[in-house]
Parts: structure tokens; C-alpha cells; sequence
């Protein structure tokens, strides 16, 4: 058996790697990464039948500003530990627990106080609050904003720099 056939039963990473190079063009290409208004509505919808009251460009700002402070916040956790595993390990549960205490899937009234208090630190929740207002209640650009600085319990939206 010769080097050439070794190579082909069994190619290495460097040989693995220009294969994978050499054929990219052919694959094909997504041409966007996120999802789109237009999708939310096709699958809203189109697929569920269900009417979006709000704006869904000022919900596409929401997400935006949304997946910026998770986005801080993942950098913040990985700049505690020294891996990706421990950083995976550390931040799966983060946002796990961040996902299921922000009022999305359970009513922030049904949780101890003290907790609802403490959930008002997390993006989550304001997100959630947002989300609900715009696309079931639809809330505009000053609604939006009187509706998050309004409510009492939102208390660290109120802090200005």
C-alpha cells in the first residue's frame, strides 16, 4: 500500500483541511445569519395564524439591544474562568435558570418576592416584559419606553449614568 492510499483510507487533519478548502465553493452558502422580521412573521403568522399587534422593526431594536447585554454577559462569565469547557459548564446553567425565571414561561407575580426582586436584574426579564408589550399588546417606540420606565418593579431600568 503506498502513502497516496494510507492518505485516502485515513487522510489527516491537514489533508482533511485543504479537501475542505478546495471543495468550498461548491457548497452552498446562507446568505443571512439571523432571523428576520420576515421570518417571524411567516412563522407567525403564516404558520400559526396568529395576528402580531406591534411594531416588528421596534422588536427587531429590542432583540438587538437584548442579545447585546446577553452577549455582556457571557463575556463577563468567561472572563472568570480559564477554559471553554469551565466557561460552558458555568454558563449553561446561568442562562437556563436566567431563561426560565424571567416571566416567559411562569408569571413573575407567581414567584417569592424576594426573588422578583432579584430577576429584575437579569435582561431576561425586561426582554420578556418588552416582547409581551410589543407584540401582544402593540405597544409603539414611546409606549415601549413609558411602559419600562413606568412600572415600579422595573427599577434598574430607572438608573441613569
Amino acid at each position: 500500500m503506498t502513502v497516496e492510499e494510507t492518505h485516502s483510507l485515513c487522510p489527516s487533519s491537514a489533508t482533511a483541511a485543504r479537501l475542505d478548502l478546495t471543495h468550498a465553493e461548491d457548497r452552498p452558502r446562507n446568505k443571512r445569519s439571523a432571523v428576520s422580521p420576515a421570518d417571524l412573521r411567516l412563522a407567525v403568522k403564516g404558520v400559526l395564524g396568529v395576528s402580531i399587534a406591534g411594531s416588528l422593526p421596534l422588536f427587531a431594536g429590542g432583540v438587538a439591544i437584548y442579545l447585546s447585554s446577553i452577549t455582556s454577559l457571557s463575556i463577563m462569565i468567561a472572563t472568570q474562568v480559564s477554559s471553554m469547557p469551565q466557561f460552558g459548564l458555568l454558563a449553561l446553567p446561568v442562562f437556563i435558570i436566567l431563561g426560565l425565571l424571567s416571566g416567559g414561561m411562569t408569571p413573575l407575580e407567581s414567584m417569592p418576592e424576594n426573588l422578583q426582586k432579584i430577576m429584575q436584574l437579569s435582561p431576561s426579564t425586561h426582554f420578556v416584559s418588552f416582547a409581551q408589550a410589543v407584540l401582544y399588546r402593540g405597544a409603539g417606540f414611546s409606549d415601549a419606553g413609558t411602559y419600562a420606565f413606568s412600572k415600579p418593579d422595573l427599577w434598574p431600568m430607572k438608573m441613569r449614568l
